[in-house]
C-alpha cells in the first residue's frame, strides 16, 4: 500500500500455447496425426493446423486465467522481498 492509502496492483493475462512437436512427442503420435485431430475436434475452426504446417504452435480455444500482483511487479524477482500474488 503507498502512503497515500492506494493499492498498486498489476493483472497479467496467461494464455495457453502449445507446441505441437512437443504435444505430438508426449502422446507418442506423429505431429501430423495431432494436426488432423485437432482439426477435426474443433470441427475445422483452425484450417492452418493442416494448410500452415511451419507453424508449430497452437493457440487452443480454453479459456484463460488471470494472476494479480499486488505490489511491486519487480518484486517478483526478489526473494528477499514480501509480494501477494493472486
Amino acid at each position: 500500500m503507498l502512503d497515500n492509502g492506494k493499492i498498486v496492483v498489476t493483472k497479467i493475462a496467461v494464455d495457453p500455447v502449445w507446441w505441437l512437436p512437443g504435444v505430438a512427442a508426449r502422446f507418442n503420435i506423429t505431429e501430423n496425426t495431432l494436426r488432423q485431430a485437432l482439426f477435426e475436434q474443433t470441427n475445422g475452426m483452425y484450417p492452418e493446423l493442416l494448410d500452415r504446417p511451419e507453424l508449430n504452435v497452437f493457440l487452443p480455444p480454453i479459456g484463460s486465467c488471470s494472476v494479480y500482483v499486488f505490489g511491486p511487479i519487480e518484486f517478483l524477482s526478489d526473494s528477499g522481498k514480501k509480494l501477494t500474488v493472486r
